[in-house]
């Protein structure tokens, strides 16, 4: 039969049904609809360790205190902002104080304030691959241009001088890095950074959003080991904005804090006025929490560390069991960047008849969600084309092991049954 016989088929319900549910989950993976029962979720960005006791008792205190329920600063509540800047300044020599900190509604809302800040509609927003697949989103919301700098697995994927001397154009007006890396876990050192810094003086017109919201998630370290973020280089300092939030390194994603911080007062101005005419100041007691996790951070992130050290050793080793998987083990996060394009070409067949070739990730994310009679509910992974690289799928080992340990099984029993001419 020939390939277009293959494709000429018409596709099943099933299929047609677990690609409309791959297509929610990429624009709002909280939609439960993307999910069937018993599902196991491998896309998650938010995994289930608990909140801490300090957390669930500020939040509760500042409740009890209650007597008027007036609107919080627009910049957020200055004794979390002081925590956060003293913090900062202690583990990323970052060079911003207190009143150079803005309180966000998580990271997303700091990054799109940034973006809308810095980049005029139609200019250019210039975004290493692979990144989180929101990216492109928040910076069409704002009317800017995503300008994808494809990068490549040499170097664990990390961007080089060369790749972003050779992006920057008379349009570029944001870089947005992060570090470390979302979805691959790679993690640039202080001396990578340098190099790109010097990129970076020679575009004086450029900005960088430094995405930092995965810097202290290192396996096996105490909580307290951040990457280095490109704000501790004083030549460019004045144009970096840094993004961060509770949601990954204290995994409550929930509580819905995050914070923009820099030195320029004229960029900070207008990331304060975006806020004040979209949600006006973070609720006071989602804060009380905030400033009770920072203060608790060896337990919290320390904990959540110490729960990642065997749970990426197994995972890492689950993983090479599957054929034609191919990873480099994350140094940070939780998640594994997997090349699956060893599986490309092959064919999956219904019980119908239908027929399927499997061309690309989203059509294999696809298959490993599709219904099939005989086999236990499918896996949900995030696909590599909506992290701006085919080929490959983020998968997650931040659940509990034998939650991972039975995901790789049905994916393997998934796999299993594709016919595959190798």
């Amino acid at each position: 039969m020939s390939e277009m016989d293959w494709q000429s088929k018409p596709l099943s319900a099933e299929w047609r049904d677990a690609e409309r549910k791959l297509w929610l989950a990429r624009l709002s993976p909280e939609i439960l609809e993307t999910a069937e029962v018993g599902e196991i979720d491998l896309a998650t960005g938010s995994p289930p360790f608990p909140v801490h006791r300090a957390v669930k008792d500020a939040v509760e205190a500042r409740v009890r205190e209650l007597v008027h329920l007036g609107y919080p600063p627009t910049n957020g509540d200055e004794a979390l902002r002081t925590a956060i800047a003293e913090f900062d300044r202690e583990h990323l020599r970052a060079p911003y104080g207190p009143d150079e900190v803005v309180i966000t509604y998580g990271a997303m809302q700091a990054l799109s304030d940034v973006i809308g800040s810095v980049a005029a509609p139609g200019e250019e927003v210039l975004l290493p691959t692979p990144y989180w697949f929101q990216f492109p989103f928040i910076v069409r919301l704002n009317g800017a241009v995503p300008r994808d700098i494809p990068t490549f697995p040499g170097n664990n994927f990390k961007l080089t001088p060369k790749l972003l001397h050779e992006a920057i154009t008379s349009r570029s007006r944001l870089l947005i890095l992060t570090n470390p890396n979302n979805p691959t876990g790679a993690v640039y050192s202080r001396d990578e950074l340098a190099d790109l810094v010097e990129v970076l003086k020679l575009h004086p017109n450029l900005v960088v959003a430094s995405d930092e919201v995965y810097n202290l998630l290192f396996p096996g370290t105490s909580g307290y080991e951040a990457a280095p973020s490109l704000c501790s280089f004083r030549e460019i300092a004045d144009r970096v904005v840094v993004v961060n939030s509770l949601a990954k390194n204290f995994a409550m994603s929930g509580l819905r804090v995050g914070y923009a911080a820099t030195t320029d007062e004229s960029r900070l101005i207008l990331i304060t006025q975006r806020q004040r005419f979209t949600s006006l100041g973070v609720n006071l007691y989602l804060q009380a929490g905030a400033l009770a996790g920072i203060r608790a951070t060896g337990e919290i992130v320390g904990g959540i560390n110490a729960a990642l050290v065997e749970r990426r050793k197994k995972a890492s080793e689950l993983l090479a069991t599957i054929p034609h998987f191919h990873f480099i083990a994350p140094q940070a996060g939780y998640y594994h960047w997997v090349d699956i394009s060893g599986w490309f070409g092959c064919r999956y067949i219904d019980g119908g008849g239908n027929v399927k070739v499997i061309r690309d990730d989203k059509d294999l994310a696809t298959y490993l969600k599709v219904k099939m009679v005989g086999l236990p509910p499918g896996v949900s992974v995030v696909n590599g084309t909506d992290c701006g690289m085919p080929g490959y799928f983020r998968i997650t080992y931040a659940v509990p092991e034998e939650t991972f340990a039975e995901g790789l099984k049905r994916i393997r029993q998934r796999l299993d049954l594709l016919q595959c001419e190798r």
